[in-house]
């Protein structure tokens, strides 16, 4: 399960009145498992990651013709 930073700031603001729905046993349409959980940031231990990302993009410059 992966939250972003905003998700999880988002949780944190709403506290109880934020739910998480988790739904499992997806390739059996017909027996899906819900597990419904409120104020998630209380209730899930969690590890914080940090990714530098690299952006790379290309510019073409005005074409003179």
């Amino acid at each position: 399960m992966l939250f972003t930073d905003k998700e999880w700031n988002i949780a944190r603001q709403f506290k109880e009145n934020y739910y998480l729905v988790v739904v499992s046993n997806v390739a059996d349409e017909r027996n899906l498992i819900f597990n419904i959980i409120d104020n998630p940031t209380e209730k899930l231990s969690v590890k914080k990651n940090v990714y530098t990302t690299v952006q790379v993009n290309w510019n073409v410059p005005s074409l003179r013709r």
